[in-house]
């Protein structure tokens, strides 16, 4: 079910040298599960449409971002259909959607540069 819902194959998660990913033990299963029973259901009905999320672009930076390994999940294809309603470029992270946690650093440089970015505008 994580595997679907993330993009990530669980036989080929990538890191960070010095990282540890967290195993998937009992308790974090029981909160995936809970989440992505409960949460996503709710997301994937949501009835914003493009004129309202235009409307709130209007008043706050919106970044479609993606990570690097998460191409074939169906969050993925969200921030590119949201890059497309904003026309705004898709915002590349590393790893895939558990980038903050297997590439600390690396996310924490990119969201970083995407800050310096709107800061300068």
């Amino acid at each position: 079910m994580v595997a679907a819902a993330t993009g990530l194959d669980p036989s080929d998660l990538r890191s960070e040298p010095g990282i540890t990913l967290q195993a998937m033990s009992p308790e974090r299963a029981a909160n995936m599960d809970y989440f992505l029973s409960n949460d996503i259901p709710q997301c994937r009905r949501s009835a914003l449409g493009a004129a309202e999320v235009k409307a709130a672009a209007e008043y706050t930076r919106v970044i479609a971002a993606v990570g690097r390994d998460s191409k074939e999940a169906w969050n993925h294809q969200c921030a590119v259909e949201l890059s497309t309603v904003l026309g705004t470029p898709i915002e590349e992270f590393p790893g895939g959607h558990n980038g903050n946690t297997a590439f600390p650093t690396g996310f924490a440089e990119r969201v970083h540069e995407l800050f310096l970015a709107a800061t300068s505008r």
